[in-house]
């Protein structure tokens, strides 16, 4: 299932370098397909961890993604843009942003609906 949002501008509250659910509540989380043009990126808090993965989406998204290892608390309602890394890397290991480069990823919207 794939969130619909018409033709709009999809405002982006977070972006996240994994999916994770904040807190309780329902969720909805699907592959995001769309033009990055689409996307409000204006106001999205960055809560990305990793300095390798923030560089890759600040290369992807056309816009600056700053390191910001933070705990969020999705809101109803909030959407975040998620950062989902398709291969399992080995336990500590930590990618340096040529590494990265070489792995596929996908990107999701995680939306907190109630």
């Amino acid at each position: 299932m794939v969130l619909n949002f018409s033709n709009q501008r999809i405002k982006i509250n977070y972006i996240l370098n994994s999916p994770i659910l904040t807190d309780w509540g329902m969720y909805k989380f699907t592959p995001y397909l769309d033009e990055i043009i689409r996307l409000d990126l204006s106001e999205a808090i960055s809560a990305v961890g990793h300095d390798s993965t923030a560089k890759l989406l600040s290369q992807i998204l056309c816009i600056p993604i700053a390191t910001n290892r933070v705990k969020i608390n999705m809101k109803i309602g909030e959407t975040a843009l998620v950062f989902i890394l398709r291969e399992r890397i080995p336990e500590g290991k930590v990618l340096s942003f040529q590494e990265l480069q070489n792995f596929k990823y996908d990107l999701g919207l995680l939306k907190r609906i109630k």
